[in-house]
């Protein structure tokens, strides 16, 4: 039988799974410029950091003490955090006493050799844990493991007390004055960092409007192409297909960083606030947002084939182009202390949705004349049209409702909107929490990390290994500035094979550019004020640009400490050349350690983490089908669940672990992408993999949104035994793919799915003779197809992706 919904293309699927082929880093793009901004106040901030200690100095009439200070100051304000103000006050105070307790331990071993290699061995080994509790702490641990390296080598004393005891409170003062210029910046508001999460939400989010908005899934494609025209065309689609992919990646990035952050506010503040809580709506309303976008993403795959799209298509496309600016309007009303009047977007917004509503009032008009003659299987594509047009307006009204929430205090505007009640706010609170991951106590995290299957403790034992290598080459070798080989390794070596050549490439990269532009520069330049400004300049620019490109930080900054070691009379253009010699050292032990110590390539954890991502997708599937179903369950049953009150919060945590996991499976493939061609196996099998679990996620997200619709949950139990069989078939996948078990065949889907259309086929012509008899516009037959044929459609896309998830792991299996 024919069937009448509209499913996804195989060629076309397979067709997007060659571009992913490309490395996750390109070395036609050597400065890998990231889609960010410079730090501009980040680099006056730090300038300030570093002049102040450097003043004093100049001041007291003895620069050289001010050098330690001068060091702790940087490390300390180099201290990358989020959260609260309160939070990120005590990352720098735990990173001060950190680099304070380094340069003690340092002054107190350096002079015996064995000691310090076995020390440097430990302190490694242990402080490379920290990764298992956050960025804060990783970033406290590797500083204060830096000031240990450093110190050895330029500020150890050996235990002359007074020594000793001056450079300790040197180290302090230079923290403090971090954190009290830290502290000066901030303006002292608790939820700024949350608005400013927010922001960066909602940037994310017009960006991802943008990507909708740009024809990202092409409608009306033309079937009789030249050949060169069609690989231009499909190139286009690819990148435009990815570029989708990483909108929504950067979608959750953001959204999880902006409820963190809020919460850790909450929790500090211990009180409702006005302005939390309306942080708190804004977090709730992107987060719906972000549905919506992707259920509208969904609508237009399946309608794409359509002939009654090109209709409303252009006010479609106007209504998204008018949300992607006013999401961008909002970002920057969320970055003001004061937010302005409501953006004039909002207006533009509602009129391209009034045009919309008109055209589809239209259309249907014309449609109910006979104007437009419509078959039966014309009725799929107008239900879809209809819940499209249904999206785009609550979309709409999100966007406008979010921005008022924010702008409500505005001059002139104090009572525009009411704000959000204690229930609406207490709902998303507990909405919110429930999307966070559960905490692990600290001693169960150490102790299921302590085997050297963990990626942690292989990682852990390899820094140590070549940490202690570099010390002892700086050592045993006559290079002057050693401690740049160990700073090499430590920064340049990464848990994995990828991560680790890129750094190193970047790291070389920017060293050798400026390396040989400060030789050049120093040997021209003889002004000292002209050199002060140049390092000025070079130290401000290695800031603001680290947003931007690793290369550029590291190229800008091995600049200024050329320039500075010949402003401070202690070197010259030889500086250049001791530390283009010592990253390229220090780069080749990292390569070969990553390669060949205890390798654990990406292939061998593949599998676990395509279990995770296949589990998460079914437990959300699991939940959504649930609602639809409960009232085939036995009364009891059915009661308990319609009363349970966390169904909406567990709907939000399972779509959210879901969302995460197929992020990691990303992440994943990507840095499978980047490690030997010969270790990668194959890789189109993992790419289409993916491509079919997001499509799993997309059509259960749209099930999920569905069910506002109030539908009667008694008329769907005709699906269960398709549900069934969907919940059999992913979870014998998902336990193949990961235990390695033998494949079992897949059910009966198709014949499940047939029993399902044949019954969406009978309304529609049944709907098809009440025009013909001119019923009343409004029938039973009219409300089960607009409430059916959707949730039908999605369970054959579900049926599709299914097919392709057990299709693919077939090929997998052989090669895992």
């Amino acid at each position: 039988m024919q069937r009448w919904l509209i499913s996804l293309n195989h060629a076309s699927i397979a067709e997007l799974m060659h571009s992913p082929k490309r490395r996750s880093f390109s070395w036609l793009q050597p400065f890998q410029i990231k889609p960010s901004k410079p730090a501009y106040a980040y680099g006056i901030r730090m300038l300030v950091i570093l002049g102040g200690p450097v003043a004093a100095g100049f001041l007291l009439h003895n620069p050289g003490a001010s050098v330690l200070a001068t060091m702790a100051a940087l490390s300390v304000g180099l201290i990358a955090t989020s959260g609260t103000y309160l939070r990120q006050i005590k990352t720098m105070g735990a990173a001060t006493i950190a680099v304070t307790l380094a340069l003690l331990l340092a002054n107190l071993i350096g002079d015996r050799t064995v000691l310090t290699l076995v020390v440097t061995f430990f302190l490694s080994f242990l402080l490379s844990f920290a990764s298992l509790w956050g960025a804060a702490v990783t970033g406290v641990c590797l500083t204060g493991l830096l000031m240990f390296v450093i110190s050895l080598a330029k500020f150890s004393s050996f235990a002359d007390p007074a020594v000793l005891l001056e450079q300790c409170l040197l180290c302090v003062a230079g923290g403090l004055w971090a954190i009290s210029v830290a502290a000066i910046f901030w303006i002292v508001r608790p939820y700024a960092p949350a608005a400013a999460a927010v922001a960066e939400s909602n940037s994310a989010l017009s960006q991802l409007a943008k990507s909708l908005s740009s024809d990202i899934y092409q409608t009306n494609r033309q079937t009789n192409r030249q050949i060169n025209k069609a690989s231009i065309q499909q190139n286009a689609e690819q990148q435009q297909s990815m570029q989708w992919v990483h909108s929504q990646d950067r979608v959750l990035q953001t959204l999880s960083a902006a409820r963190n952050i809020w919460t850790s506010a909450w929790t500090t503040e211990n009180a409702s606030s006005s302005r939390g809580n309306r942080l708190l709506v804004s977090i709730e309303e992107a987060s719906a947002i972000d549905r919506l976008l992707n259920a509208l993403a969904r609508l237009l795959i399946t309608t794409a084939s359509g002939r009654l799209l090109a209709n409303i298509k252009p006010e479609i496309k106007g209504v998204i182009e008018q949300v992607a600016i006013a999401l961008e309007d909002l970002s920057i009303a969320l970055k003001q202390k004061q937010p302005a009047r409501q953006p004039v977007s909002l207006f533009a917004l509602e009129q391209s949705t009034q045009r919309l509503e008109s055209q589809w009032k239209s259309l249907i008009h014309h449609i109910r004349r006979k104007t437009i003659e419509i078959q039966a299987a014309d009725y799929t594509e107008l239900a879809h049209l209809r819940k499209m047009v249904l999206t785009l307006n609550d979309l709409s009204d999100r966007v406008v409702i979010a921005t008022q929430h924010i702008t409500q205090n505005a001059a002139n505007h104090p009572t525009q909107t009411p704000g959000p009640s204690i229930d609406q706010t207490d709902q998303s609170i507990a909405t919110l929490v429930a999307t966070r991951p559960e905490q692990t106590a600290w001693r169960e995290t150490l102790s299921n990390n302590l085997t050297f299957r963990s990626v942690t403790f292989r990682h852990a034992l390899r820094l140590a290994i070549l940490i202690t290598l570099s010390q002892l080459l700086s050592v045993l070798l006559p290079i002057p500035r050693g401690y740049w080989i160990t700073l090499t390794v430590l920064f340049a070596l990464k848990p994995n094979y990828g991560g680790t050549a890129q750094t190193i490439g970047q790291r070389v990269l920017g060293t050798v550019i400026g390396g040989v532009v400060g030789i050049i520069l120093v040997m021209v330049i003889h002004s000292p004020l002209a050199l002060i400004l140049l390092l000025l300049l070079s130290l401000f620019a290695a800031i603001a640009l680290r947003p931007l490109s690793y290369s550029l930080f590291i190229m800008m900054l091995t600049l200024g400490i050329v320039v500075l070691f010949e402003a401070a009379g202690i070197g010259s253009w030889e500086v250049g050349v001791h530390r283009i010699v010592d990253t390229l050292i220090g780069g080749a032990i990292a390569f070969a350690g990553i390669y060949l110590l205890f390798p654990n390539w990406e292939q061998q954890r593949l599998p676990a983490q395509l279990e995770s991502t296949l589990q998460a997708n079914l437990a959300y599937f699991q939940i959504t089908i649930s609602q639809y179903l409960h009232q085939c369950q036995p009364s009891a049953e059915s009661d308990a669940k319609r009363i349970d009150p966390t169904f909406t919060s567990s709907l939000h945590r399972l779509r959210h672990q879901a969302a995460l996991q197929n992020s990691n499976a990303e992440a994943a493939a990507q840095r499978l992408f980047s490690e030997p061609r010969h270790l990668q196996g194959e890789i189109e099998p993992v790419m289409a993999l993916l491509f079919y679990t997001r499509s799993l996620f997309s059509s259960t997200a749209m099930l999920a949104e569905h069910l506002k619709e109030n539908i009667d949950s008694e008329a769907f139990c005709y699906i269960e035994p398709l549900a069934d069989a969907l919940e059999q078939a992913l979870l014998t996948v998902a336990r193949a793919l990961g235990q390695k078990l033998p494949l079992q065949p897949l059910p009966p889907l198709d014949d499940y799915l047939d029993d399902v259309c044949d019954r969406i086929q009978k309304l529609h012509r049944d709907r098809l003779q009440e025009l013909t008899a001119d019923l009343p516009k409004t029938t039973p037959t009219l409300q089960q197809i607009k409430s059916q044929t959707p949730v039908a459609t999605e369970l054959s896309q579900i049926v599709r992706a299914t097919e392709g998830i057990h299709s693919v792991a077939a090929r997998l299996g052989k090669t895992l």
